[in-house]
């Protein structure tokens, strides 16, 4: 797969590895979209949160704590199979209208999460 997507540089086709957090900033001003398999092991996932607070759509499968980074249908997708993780990433590749709603969504809802917001979520846990 990677080397398919890497013969797709000549249209358009980024893959980008770990970067400095120096230019992280960078990096998800010219992402269109963030897609991460997950793990099974993930308890926070800071990359997805990261892409999601600078309005980058994300695609996610539905493992760990990965798919509470993305709100599915709004923010990006959280999907189940990898059909769904390649439809769903091309249609924010190639869809502009669903791109700048999902966009702006991200935006919106990541800046007004904050810490009340977190131990809300934090006390629907407690018994």
């Amino acid at each position: 797969v990677l080397e398919q997507a890497r013969s797709l540089a000549d249209k358009g086709v980024v893959l980008r590895g770990p970067v400095p957090k120096s230019q992280l900033v960078e990096e998800f001003r010219e992402a269109r979209v963030f897609l991460y398999r997950g793990d099974l092991n993930e308890t926070f996932c800071l990359a997805v949160g990261e892409a999601q607070a600078m309005g980058v759509p994300g695609v996610v499968e539905d493992l760990g704590s990965v798919c509470e980074r993305v709100i599915d249908g709004k923010t990006g997708y959280v999907v189940d199979s990898e059909i769904g993780f390649s439809s769903s990433a091309c249609n924010i590749l190639t869809d502009d209208d669903l791109w700048r709603s999902q966009h702006e969504a991200a935006l919106h809802i990541q800046r007004r999460w904050g810490w009340p917001e977190a131990a809300q979520e934090f006390e629907k846990l407690i018994p």
